[in-house]
């Protein structure tokens, strides 16, 4: 059975109204992500089933909005490296997010779906001459992980909204030769717009994720444990800190090793928007050659990515030997696809304990080396 009908029937956790005889076409439909377009081709439709845990705590409302806006500038930045090398957009044309005061986030709330916590988020994928994209996101955390739900619109017809309201402003102005009003990507985004612009890709987004907020439209059949946030580590023999908004989500072992995983859930659910936290023990032959390449540790990381995404881990560089930093630590900081791997591990006895981070290219190295700094891997559980 796939996925459609998982959300169809409530078995994936949810009960979602997809009205798929009403002018909606199933793309694709597998048991974990299922992609359904409405007719016209105006909008699409994703939906993804995450065993990643999401952090709603109200008390770090702060940190998701970061977490958010990070993870929205590092897709931007991305996709448009990725149009810049294929010769899909001029070599010349700068990034909008090399302006910091600009962000292609448009909105991140924490809010109520059926009575439990959900995240909704709208951010830019695409935005310059000749076309626009925008996501809308609801993440709805349930017994087993999280739901996502995705709504697209792309359009080729760019600037009409934004060109429209600085004339409107213009025309309103006490003083016409005073020259063109300086308007905020804030207000040309507002909602009471939408109306006036309906066909415009952010109107669609909102339109979209409106109508899943409807009362009925969804319904959670498997709300997350009342103990869901708190850390379940069972395989760790010593103290840690995981970063905030990190959640235990899985633990498992492999030849020579003992994982415990915790997600990091910062603007969706796919691979390019949760930073994975990791800490363990592994078997020190692993660790003994100091000069050994990275594939030295491929069993470890491919049970670590695999654990997370249901992929091997595959590098598309082998850079980043294991090497000494000094009295029997070693450290792996390798870079490949987009995202970055660091590793550090502590030597005790016949094993080594480890954390490693994976996380997008929009954490700098300096926070990523402060999450491993932060656990505590010379200190023995009580």
């Amino acid at each position: 059975m796939g996925l459609v009908a998982n959300l169809q029937s409530g078995a994936a956790g949810v009960r979602v109204a997809l009205a798929i005889d009403r002018g909606w076409t199933v793309r694709s439909d597998d048991e974990s992500v299922a992609n359904i377009r409405r007719d016209g081709g105006a909008i699409e439709v994703h939906a993804m089933v995450s065993r990643a845990v999401v952090d709603l705590s109200p008390t770090h409302d702060e940190a998701l909005r970061e977490d958010a806006d990070r993870c929205a500038r590092a897709i931007f930045n991305d996709t448009f490296e990725l149009r810049s090398n294929a010769n899909l957009a001029p070599s010349d044309r700068r990034r909008r997010t090399d302006d910091p005061s600009w962000s292609p986030l448009v909105e991140c709330a924490r809010i109520e779906i059926d009575g439990q916590p959900a995240q909704r988020s709208i951010h830019r994928v695409m935005y310059e001459p000749g076309i626009e994209a925008i996501i809308g996101r609801l993440v709805i955390p349930v017994r087993r992980g999280s739901i996502e739900l995705r709504a697209l619109s792309v359009s080729h017809e760019t600037g009409y909204r934004e060109s429209t309201l600085t004339l409107l402003r213009r025309d309103k102005g006490a003083d016409k030769e005073a020259g063109w009003p300086l308007i905020s990507q804030a207000e040309f985004d507002s909602i009471d717009l939408d109306a006036q612009f309906a066909a415009h890709p952010l109107s669609l987004v909102r339109a979209q994720l409106a109508s899943w907020l409807e009362p009925g439209a969804i319904t959670i059949v498997a709300p997350p444990s009342d103990d869901a946030h708190r850390l379940a580590i069972q395989r760790v023999p010593f103290v840690i800190a995981p970063p905030i908004r990190a959640i235990a989500s899985s633990s498992f072992a492999g030849r020579g090793f003992e994982v415990e995983r915790f997600s990091r859930v910062e603007l969706g659910t796919s691979e390019d928007s949760v930073l994975h936290w990791s800490v363990g023990t592994i078997d020190l032959d692993r660790l003994r050659n100091r000069s050994a390449s990275i594939e030295s540790l491929r069993p470890l990381f491919e049970a670590m990515h695999r654990e997370a995404h249901g992929a091997s881990w595959s590098p598309k560089s082998s850079a980043g030997a294991l090497a000494a930093t000094s009295a029997g630590v070693a450290e792996i900081n390798n870079a490949a696809g987009g995202r970055s791997l660091r590793f550090r591990a502590l030597e005790r006895a016949d094993h080594a304990r480890f954390v490693a981070v994976y996380a997008h290219r929009g954490w700098s190295d300096s926070s990523l080396d402060a999450m491993l700094d932060h656990a505590q891997l010379d200190r023995d559980r009580a």
